[in-house]
Formats: C-alpha cells, sequence, structure tokens
C-alpha cells in the first residue's frame, strides 16, 4: 500500500494513466494493472484512510473518461458493494471518501455527449439507483434527528453537498424515462422533502447556518438540480404535486427577492434566485402541463401527463401569469439604485446596460418568455387610456 501512495504523491500514477513506462501509448495489460492498484486504493479510502484523494479522485475520472461503465467493470461492482455496506452499517462520516469518488465519476460520466455513452450511463443509474436511494435516505434521517447545534457542524455538510449532488445527477441524468421507473416518482418525492427541509433549516437557524459555507452551498446547489430534475423528467413529478413543486419556487422568490446581504452572499443569493425562475420557466415550457397529454403519451407517461396537467391548473388558479411576470421582474430585472447610478456615470456601460448579461437577468427573460406561450399568451400589459 505505501508504493501506491508514492506513486501518488510523486504523480507517476497520474502520468501512468497516459502513456506506459516507455512513454508510449499504454497497453491493455497495463491499464489493467492500474485500475487493480486503483480499486486498492479506493478500497483503503473507504475504511477510512484518504491518502492524496483529490489526485486519486483526478486518476479515476481520467480512466473513466474512457473506460466507465464499459470497459470497467470493476469500478462498477465496487461502488455498488461500499454503497450496500454504507447501508448495512448505517450513515456515518466515514461515508466522505467513497462518496467523493462516487460523485467524481458520475460528474464525469455526464459530461459524455455520445448516444452510446448516454445509453450505458442508464444503464448505470438503474445499477445504482436503489443503494445509492437507500444511503442517501439515511443520511435525511441522520439530519432529521440532530439537535440544534449539531446543525452547524461543516463536515456534515460537505458530506452531504456530495452525497446529494451524486443522487440528484444520477436522478436527472441517469434516465431516458425517470417516470416509467417503479421508484422513480417515489425518489422525486423523497427530493422534494429534502428541498423543503433545507429551506426551512435556512428559515428557522440562519443566523447559524449562514455561518457554514458548505451548507450553503449545498442549498445552491440542491435548488440547482432540482431545476435540472424538474426540466429532465417533468411527467415524474406527479406524485410529488407540480403546484406543489411550483408554489414552493413562488414563495422562495417571494422571501429572497430585494433581500440584502453582504456582497460575498450576493452570488449565491443571485443563484437560488436563478434556479427558482428556471423552475417556473420550466414548468410553462413542458407542452403536456399546459395543453395536457401529448398523442404520444400512453400507458404511465399518459396518467403522469394528465395528473401533472391538473397539478398546473390548479397552480396557475393561485398565481396568475401577470403575478408571476411582475415576480421574475422584481427577482431578475430591478436593480438597485445605486447600481444604476454607478452605471450611468459610465457611459461605456451604456452600450449594454447595467448587468444585462448576468445569469440571473437572463433567467429571468427565459422565465418571462416561457409564461407567455399558447394557451397562456393573453397581454400582460394593457395600454392606458390615450
Amino acid at each position: 500500500m505505501s508504493s501506491i501512495r508514492e506513486d501518488l504523491e510523486h504523480g507517476r500514477l497520474t502520468k501512468s494513466c497516459l502513456v506506459g513506462g516507455s512513454g508510449s501509448a499504454i497497453n491493455a495489460e497495463e491499464k489493467g494493472a492500474i485500475k487493480e492498484r486503483l480499486l486498492q486504493l479506493l478500497k483503503a479510502a473507504t475504511e477510512g484512510s484518504l491518502p492524496h484523494l483529490p489526485e486519486l479522485t483526478m486518476v479515476v475520472r481520467k480512466l473513466c473518461r474512457f473506460d466507465f461503465p464499459l470497459n470497467w467493470d470493476g469500478l462498477a461492482r465496487f461502488l455498488l458493494a461500499e454503497l450496500q455496506a454504507l447501508r448495512a452499517r448505517g450513515f456515518s462520516e466515514a461515508a466522505l471518501g467513497v462518496v467523493l469518488v462516487l460523485h467524481q465519476v458520475l460528474k464525469e460520466q455526464s459530461t459524455k455527449r455520445l448516444l452510446s455513452s448516454r445509453r450505458e450511463f442508464h444503464q448505470l443509474g438503474g445499477l445504482l439507483l436503489e443503494p445509492l436511494g437507500a444511503v442517501w435516505a439515511l443520511k435525511m434521517e441522520h439530519l432529521q434527528r440532530l439537535k440544534n447545534g449539531s446543525l452547524a457542524d461543516d463536515r456534515l455538510w460537505r458530506l452531504g453537498r456530495h452525497l446529494d449532488g451524486s443522487f440528484l445527477l444520477l436522478l436527472a441524468q441517469g434516465f431516458a424515462h425517470l417516470h416509467e421507473h417503479p421508484s422513480g416518482p417515489q425518489m422525486i418525492q423523497m427530493v422534494k422533502e429534502q428541498v423543503e427541509f433545507l429551506l426551512a433549516l435556512l428559515q428557522s437557524h440562519s443566523q447559524q447556518l449562514i455561518q457554514c459555507p458548505f451548507f450553503l452551498k449545498n442549498l445552491k446547489s440542491v435548488l440547482k438540480w432540482w431545476a435540472l430534475l424538474f426540466h429532465a423528467h417533468p411527467l415524474a413529478f406527479a406524485r410529488a404535486n407540480v403546484a406543489s413543486v411550483l408554489h414552493a419556487s413562488v414563495e422562495v422568490l417571494r422571501t429572497l427577492t430585494g433581500l440584502q446581504v453582504p456582497q460575498e452572499m450576493r452570488a449565491w443569493l443571485e443563484a437560488v434566485l436563478r434556479s427558482q425562475l428556471l423552475m417556473i420557466a420550466h414548468g410553462f415550457n413542458t407542452v403536456s402541463f399546459r395543453k395536457g397529454p401529448q398523442p404520444n403519451h400512453q400507458g404511465p407517461a399518459l396518467e403522469a401527463a394528465n395528473a401533472c396537467h391538473g397539478q398546473f391548473v390548479e397552480f396557475l388558479r393561485g398565481h396568475p401569469v401577470g403575478d408571476l411576470c411582475e415576480l421574475a421582474c422584481c427577482a431578475a430585472l430591478r436593480l438597485p439604485q445605486d447600481e444604476v447610478q454607478e452605471w450611468l456615470q459610465d457611459p461605456e456601460d451604456q452600450l449594454l446596460g447595467p448587468q444585462c448579461q448576468t445569469e440571473l437577468h437572463q433567467a429571468g427573460s427565459f422565465c418571462i418568455k416561457a409564461l407567455g406561450q399558447a394557451p397562456l399568451d393573453v397581454p400582460m400589459l394593457e395600454p392606458g387610456p390615450p
């Protein structure tokens, strides 16, 4: 084991992923040996010894780029076995090693754009969903049992960030049609409860939790992936109730819009607002939500589309399009007076306008455009008297 640590420390193992001992491209035998050594080190990491973990995950990702999952089934078996072991032992911070590795493996897989790679990811999703979902559920139970004082432990939120990221990424990109998976809608409901739990914690323990950088990063990441999940698998949200999901986004926007925060927290606040605007935009951009089931919907998809359409109509009864448009304008298109004055004093800035290229501004514009689609494309502004 010491030789493996020395290889990582001096960069030899990293380099050997690219070239063989003679400087040429490595052959299958050399690559197989590297994979075996990496699995040995990964095993050490899960047992509490984490030497050079950033270097380790970098090497694993490098190999996964071309070989996983099709040509490295040993890694898939390892991840599956470790998740099952975590489930049997119960949730603890000792899970950090394998969770970090899993997160990096899934992130690398999510960057692949070839259709064949996506199909491989879908096979991986079916393999990992149940064991990863079980570990993730244990983490949620652990959080809900914590006393108030323990919530400020940033180590817990660091682990939670990587575990939440892994689970949400797997749900969003590891399935072609999540609503057709037997556990898909249930998993969406669990994530919804997680989102509500984190938002409630922020409201009730804000003074404690704003001092925890990883809590803020975790919440921002969860809300970002929640919106991506809604965009990727809208029909899987029937059980979670589309009306309830979108109403929660409206409440976050109402609560946080115009909130005065320190400069160092402004990027975080804008990211949270952006994710909620995208949630609403994705809802309005989903044709089956606005118009009901489409001709290609059959079986579970038809049932889900009917349910989601009814829930979306319910949401619109309580949130007229004009009100949503005004909310989006307030959240993303209005600027503080001091920033407007600063912009006016700099003629060069007036070529584009203040902050017109920020991601928050773009999300606001995207949301407003989505609100005006058929059959909801009624005039939002009535002309005044002549």
